[in-house]
């Protein structure tokens, strides 16, 4: 028995602490990652592919609308799936590791409810304070923290409700589903999701575009100037506009050049003097 436990401590590469208790954290981190993935995070651009009530943008594509609001149900009810089973696998192996008891008040632990105690003395401990003593106090506070971050949550869910109202809006040709497909411009809006509106991140994007296509305009067109300027491109526009090539249009030729109107230049050479 004594040599299961110490396995089993090896295991979590974490010594007993002196209640004999397991480091909770540790417990999460190696046993729970092993049994199942992390949870995924909806992205905000993929939430914001739907409508508050759970509808799809306005669009043409009716069935791709549906195939999308579907997925979202699907990836939803997967992440709580996982989320489920960490919690779970966290649960019982804290119960496995502890023997059922709890190292602080020496009381059986059956479910969910006492592992989550049995977590805030740890906690409590951790912090230097009295696991017992300080128990009321942090749970009061908790409840503090869990409320502001709840209040936070839902403020924020609907500063991105409001967004997606603005945006469809001030830009109803725009197919919201496909933009936020669009590789170019997840990696454009990387960073400014949530901190900016989004009508301001595609404004941005399309101009960034607009500027990244007219410089490659610019540059088509200098490289074409070039090509115009060149002795080489001299001789082929001339030749465009004359079946004789003098010598020295000749001479100022490339070998390409040379290659290519071969039959040309010998028809010309005939006309030399």
């Amino acid at each position: 028995m004594e040599e299961n436990k110490a396995q089993t401590t090896e295991t979590w590469e974490h010594s007993l602490p002196s209640s004999d208790g397991v480091d909770a954290d540790t417990v999460t981190s190696e046993r729970a990652a092993k049994t199942a993935e992390d949870s995924t995070n909806a992205s905000a651009f993929s939430d914001a592919a739907t409508d508050g009530d759970g509808k799809g943008t306005r669009s043409e594509g009716g069935k791709r609308e549906k195939q999308t609001r579907e997925q979202n149900r699907e990836n939803a009810r997967i992440r709580r799936e996982r989320e489920k089973l960490i919690r779970q696998t966290r649960e019982k192996t804290i119960l496995e590791a502890l023997d059922g008891t709890n190292p602080y008040t020496g009381e059986e632990m059956k479910d969910s409810l006492d592992v989550e105690e049995y977590l805030a003395m740890k906690e409590i401990e951790r912090s230097g304070g009295d696991p017992i003593g300080d128990y009321a106090k942090y749970r009061k506070t908790r409840a503090r923290t869990e409320e502001a971050a709840s209040r936070e949550k839902e403020e924020r869910e609907a500063w991105f409700q409001n967004d997606r109202a603005v945006f469809l809006e001030q830009h109803p040709d725009v197919r919201l589903d496909e933009l936020i497909a669009d590789r170019q411009f997840r990696a454009y809006a990387m960073g400014k999701t949530g901190q900016m509106p989004l009508s301001e991140i595609y404004e941005g994007f399309v101009e960034m575009v607009g500027e990244y296509e007219e410089n490659a305009r610019k540059m088509a067109a200098q490289m074409l100037a070039n090509q115009k300027a060149s002795p080489g491109a001299l001789s082929t526009s001339q030749s465009a506009e004359s079946d004789f090539f003098t010598r020295d249009e000749v001479r100022k030729m490339t070998p390409a050049e040379v290659r290519v109107n071969y039959e040309k230049i010998r028809s010309s050479m005939t006309k030399w003097k």
